[in-house]
């Protein structure tokens, strides 16, 4: 039983079922207690499986002497040419040690499929990818950014979040269910929490922003703001592998500000922490080690010309 829900054939809940039939074990032999996959890429000997009659053996691809990760027996459960089954492969792949070559486009989509399922599979999933840092970074966004909602830019951002479940989308940002409520970010699918400040929010910043309008303006204020020519208000995408929120008082501030105008302003769909150590100018060094007013919007005319080293002044 699971949730209050019971399959065909056994009392297993649903999310233990492939489509093809129950995949529970009933006991094994692991290298931890624990049901994760850096465990099922050890060893085991299975004992016994669940009897239930609409049980079908597994592919025999999945049936080696390490036995299928988790991520490989969430796989299963889609067609070979859904978004999931492919971005699950690769996360197999990675945990087993291999590099992958990935798409952007299909590892988000197959990502928001695992992020909007809400069984304990999922929930599994996303935690084991979180805390390991050789994992994080294959996730579409990752690391906590609190918003302070008095500020007039974090407030239009505000607007446009839709109230949410529960899903393993916010198992990274409140894998201890204290959450008092919950949103999602339309434009960039992030999972946005609210706990006991009313004023206060926190989200994760995506790795890239997910559109081809470019750059149209910047927003220096305790955090980084990217708006478009399409008009859209992005969080400034994550800058560092460790996973660092933008904080103005952080002593690497200038230099990761200096990065990311130096990257957007040629393609504001890269990702800044994968891409190779910029020449970033000694103007756009100086821009960054100012302090400006609070908020301050500088334009792609303004930024660009600050690269090619005019002065900027408030």
């Amino acid at each position: 039983m699971t949730g209050g829900r019971e399959c065909l054939g056994c009392q297993h809940g649903e999310d233990l079922h492939w489509a093809q039939g129950c995949k529970a074990v009933v006991s094994e032999v692991w290298h931890d207690a624990h049901d994760g996959w850096e465990m099922s890429s050890k060893p085991y000997r299975v004992v016994e499986r669940c009897l239930c009659t609409r049980y079908i053996a597994p592919n025999p691809a999945h049936s080696s002497a390490h036995g299928p990760s988790l991520p490989l027996r969430m796989a299963a459960e889609y067609d070979e040419d859904h978004p999931a089954h492919l971005v699950l492969t690769h996360l197999d792949q990675l945990i087993r040690g291999k590099r992958p070559a990935t798409d952007a486009a299909a590892s988000l989509a197959g990502w928001l499929a695992v992020f909007g399922r809400s069984d304990r599979s999922a929930f599994l999933c996303v935690h084991e990818t979180l805390r390991r840092d050789t994992l994080r970074d294959f996730l579409p966004f990752h690391t906590r950014q609190q918003v302070d909602l008095t500020q007039p830019h974090a407030v239009e951002w505000f607007r446009r979040l839709r109230p949410a479940d529960r899903t393993a989308a916010v198992e990274l940002l409140d894998k201890h269910e204290s959450a008092t409520e919950i949103y999602t970010d339309p434009e960039t699918h992030a999972p946005v929490i609210r706990l006991n400040d009313a004023d206060t929010l926190w989200t994760t910043v995506p790795r890239r922003l997910p559109t081809t309008s470019p750059l149209a303006e910047l927003v220096v204020g305790q955090l980084v703001w990217v708006r478009t020519e399409s008009g859209t208000l992005y969080p400034a995408p994550d800058q560092e592998r460790q996973g660092y929120p933008w904080h103005r008082a952080g002593t690497d501030w200038p230099t990761r500000l200096a990065t990311l105008v130096h990257v957007l302003l040629d393609d504001v769909a890269a990702v800044p922490s994968l891409a190779p150590a910029p020449a970033v100018s000694d103007s756009l060094r100086l821009f960054a080690e100012q302090t400006w007013p609070p908020n301050w919007a500088f334009t792609r005319s303004q930024l660009e010309a600050v690269r090619d080293g005019d002065p900027v002044t408030p």
